[in-house]
């Protein structure tokens, strides 16, 4: 009797571990890494900053803040909310601009909204 549960558990258990290798070893995973021809494919608007998104520069370098690598914006990737982006004193909540520049009651930079 005993025999027999031990084979079958056995025979269990190298099924387990078939149909687990099978699952990982043909699961298609998906690639989030880009190849540079699809970035070279993709036109450049401008290049950011990931945690200053108010720094934008026209070619690729180093955050003026953080230091940090700027990232590509590619034509197709700006999003709803960016085009409603507004610019903002903070000392003077009520200017607001449409694109960055300086308050004109103070003359202080205009820093993005967060709304």
């Amino acid at each position: 009797m005993i025999n027999q549960y031990s084979k079958t558990s056995w025979v269990i258990l190298a099924l387990a571990l078939i149909l687990s290798y099978s699952h990982f070893a043909f699961a298609k995973t998906p690639s989030h890494k880009k190849s540079a021809k699809e970035h070279i494919e993709k036109k450049v608007r401008h290049w950011t900053c990931s945690m200053h998104p108010e720094v934008k520069s026209s070619k690729p370098g180093k955050c003026s803040i953080c230091g940090m690598k700027l990232m590509p914006v590619h034509e197709e990737e700006h999003s709803d909310s960016e085009k409603d982006q507004h610019w903002t004193c903070s000392m003077h909540p009520e200017v607001k601009s449409s694109e960055p520049g300086k308050c004109s009651a103070c003359g202080m930079k205009l820093t993005p909204a967060h709304e």
